[in-house]
C-alpha cells in the first residue's frame, strides 16, 4: 500500500469541493431537503469515489486495504459494547451543547432534521446520516487515515490522532465546535473497534446505529 497522509487530505478535499459546488446554486438559501437530497450525497459520494481511486491506484482495493466491510454475527458483542460507550459520550456532548444558545450553536444538519416533514425527506435524511456518512467517514478516518498512521506510530497515538482529525473535520460547519469533544471521543471508540477487529465492519455498524438512533430521536422530539 503506497497511499499516505496526503491522500487522506485529497479524499477529504474531494468531498468538501463537491459540497461547496453543489451549494452554489442555492447560495441565497437552500430549499427544504436540498442539504440531504443533493449536498450531502454529493459530498460523501465524491469522497467514496476518491477513496476508491486512491485504493485502486496505490493499494490493493478497498476490501484488501481496509479489511472486511460487512458485519458478521460475531461482531455484535463488540458492536453493542461500542454503541453503549458511544451513547455515554453522545449524552455528555448533548449536555455541553444544551448549555449554549442553540440558535447559535446548532449545526445546519441538525436544524434540517428538526424541521423535516414528509416521508420522502425523512428517508433521504436516514440514508444520508445512517448509510452514506458512516461508510464514507469510516473508510476515510478509520480506513485510510488510521492505517496510514499505524505505519508510522503505535496504535494508541494513531487512534487519538485519527479521532482528533475526525472531530476537527466537522468544523466546516461553524456551529459544530461545541460537539468536537464528543466527536473526538466517538472517534476513539470507532478507532479501537477498527484496530481490535482488523476491519471496518464493527466501526461502520456502530457509527451507523449511533447516527440512526440520534436521527430517529430527533424526529420523535
Amino acid at each position: 500500500m503506497r497511499w499516505g497522509l496526503g491522500d487522506v487530505f485529497l479524499c477529504w478535499l474531494a468531498g468538501l469541493v463537491a459540497a461547496v459546488v453543489t451549494s452554489i446554486p442555492v447560495a441565497g438559501g437552500a430549499a427544504r431537503g436540498y442539504v440531504f437530497g443533493v449536498i450531502l450525497p454529493a459530498q460523501f459520494l465524491a469522497m467514496l469515489a476518491a477513496l476508491w481511486f486512491v485504493s485502486s491506484r496505490k493499494g490493493n482495493g478497498l476490501v484488501s486495504d481496509f479489511g472486511r466491510l460487512v458485519p458478521v454475527p460475531r461482531d455484535w458483542a463488540a458492536v453493542l459494547a461500542g454503541l453503549g460507550l458511544s451513547w455515554v459520550f453522545g449524552l455528555m456532548t448533548y449536555e455541553l451543547v444544551s448549555l449554549a444558545d442553540r440558535t447559535e450553536s446548532q449545526q445546519v444538519i441538525v436544524r434540517e432534521i428538526e424541521g423535516s416533514a414528509g416521508l420522502g425527506l425523512r428517508v433521504l435524511i436516514v440514508l444520508g446520516t445512517a448509510v452514506l456518512a458512516p461508510v464514507a467517514e469510516e473508510m476515510l478516518f478509520r480506513g485510510l487515515l488510521l492505517r496510514a498512521l499505524l505505519r508510522r506510530m503505535d496504535a494508541g497515538p494513531a487512534v487519538f490522532i485519527s479521532a482528533g482529525v475526525f472531530g476537527l473535520a466537522h468544523l466546516t460547519d461553524p456551529g459544530a465546535w461545541l460537539a468536537v469533544p464528543g466527536l473526538v471521543a466517538l472517534g476513539v471508540v470507532f478507532g479501537v473497534l477498527a484496530i481490535r477487529s482488523g476491519s471496518l465492519a464493527q466501526s461502520m455498524l456502530v457509527h451507523a446505529l449511533y447516527n440512526l438512533i440520534a436521527v430517529v430521536a430527533t424526529f420523535l422530539s
